[in-house]
């Protein structure tokens, strides 16, 4: 009696590390064609600041039943971009459109352990926000805060 048990557990076990295992080698895939895709997309642009762990929470604007996940967050002069690494899915927000930037520590009703980065800005005839843990977020908010300052000052000169 006791060595069907123990069959079924080793079994479950292996089963257990081999899709573990497999999921880590996706993911190394996925990072990697990500990283390729990003590079291309922005070759020639000066990039401020890019990491490819960003965890998205989401914008307002799709609801509490939108995609989220991990990927690859890039901010340029002009534009803050956030590529999903698994789905064929892109948010792009221009800078001159941001209206705050900050680090919350909760999110869409949920309270979270680590502040985020937390960008609101316009669309259409409502203020929209979305939201991503990164490493430094603070880091991120300055480089943001810092480029809608100048271009607030590029606007005035002219």
């Amino acid at each position: 009696m006791l060595y069907p048990i123990l069959l079924m557990t080793g079994v479950f076990v292996l089963g257990f590390i081999v899709l573990r295992n497999l999921k880590q080698q996706l993911t190394k895939v996925s990072l990697r064609s990500l990283k390729i895709c990003i590079e291309k997309r922005f070759e020639g642009q000066e990039i401020i600041m890019k990491t490819f762990e960003a965890n998205f929470l989401g914008l307002k604007s799709h609801g509490p039943r939108q995609r989220r996940g991990i990927g690859a967050l890039v901010l340029t002069k002009d534009r803050l971009s956030f590529s999903l690494m698994c789905r064929r899915r892109e948010v792009v927000i221009p800078v001159e459109k941001i209206c705050l930037v900050t680090l919350k520590n909760n999110y869409m009703e949920q309270d979270l352990r680590f502040p985020m980065l937390y960008i609101e800005y316009p669309i259409k005839n409502f203020m929209d926000h979305g939201a991503w843990f990164v490493d430094e977020p603070e880091k991120w908010m300055d480089a943001i805060n810092l480029l809608i300052q100048s271009d607030n000052e590029t606007i005035k000169d002219t």
